[in-house]
């Protein structure tokens, strides 16, 4: 391949995961948004807000590195995608979903920070050290509110609908373009290793809940095979 062509395929892949990033802060970024309505007291709703802002302080980030590699409305790129997610409509369902997609970030941006684009890598850096505090806090609500048998049912309906959702955000493993995407450096993990971390980090809440995964059916992506054994072929799985 020469080098011409080099670049343009680098320039390419990058691109797609700008892309990537695009449609995980902005479907997070419309869930905050939509779910303050929902929050009970002016400072949990002042925290999400602040969230949310700080998120798209970082998505103009992204649009500029898009426009870069000749991106023109990056919204409109990952509208379709975000279009197809259903949004919360309660608090229980807010805090899974803010939970899942916030774990599913801290683990992608996990795979950038040692990307050889220092744009994005920085972007990384950033999502590493604020997510976390956020999807634990949503967190510890979901498991609080799981305590209570009446909500045990809701529970599991809401955590079976998003875990699939948080878990294709993160791209399909073990794909040419990813592959290549790590060999150029332009991200230090894999996709499939990027999945690996957002499950086994999102297992002790489950656990804690007391909810089963769904089966693999429900996944939409294939697993790498260590984490198969994980789910059942059918029904839900304990």
């Amino acid at each position: 391949m020469s080098s011409t062509l080099s670049q343009a395929h680098s320039a390419t892949l990058l691109r797609q995961l700008v892309e990537g990033q695009a449609y995980r802060q902005l479907l997070l970024g419309n869930i905050r948004g939509a779910g303050i309505q929902m929050l009970p007291d002016v400072a949990s709703k002042g925290r999400m807000a602040d969230d949310l802002e700080h998120s798209l302080r970082l998505m103009e980030q992204v649009e500029c590195i898009h426009c870069e590699l000749g991106g023109s409305d990056l919204v409109s790129e990952v509208r379709p995608r975000i279009d197809r997610v259903p949004m919360p409509e309660s608090q229980l369902e807010l805090s899974v979903a803010l939970a899942l997609l916030g774990r599913a970030e801290y683990a992608a941006a996990g795979g950038l920070v040692e990307s050889c684009h220092e744009g994005l890598a920085a972007i990384a850096r950033d999502l590493v050290d604020s997510l976390r505090e956020e999807a634990e806090a949503q967190a510890r609500l979901f498991i609080e509110a799981c305590t209570h048998p009446g909500r045990r049912s809701s529970a599991q309906t809401h955590w079976s609908r998003w875990f699939p959702i948080a878990l294709r955000s993160l791209g399909r493993p073990r794909t040419r373009q990813d592959e290549q995407a790590q060999e150029l450096g332009l991200r230090g993990a894999s996709a499939g290793e990027c999945i690996r971390r957002f499950v086994c980090d999102a297992e002790p809440m489950r656990r804690a809940c007391g909810l089963n995964m769904p089966s693999l059916n429900q996944l939409g992506i294939e697993l790498p095979e260590d984490l198969r054994g994980r789910f059942p072929e059918g029904g839900l799985h304990a």
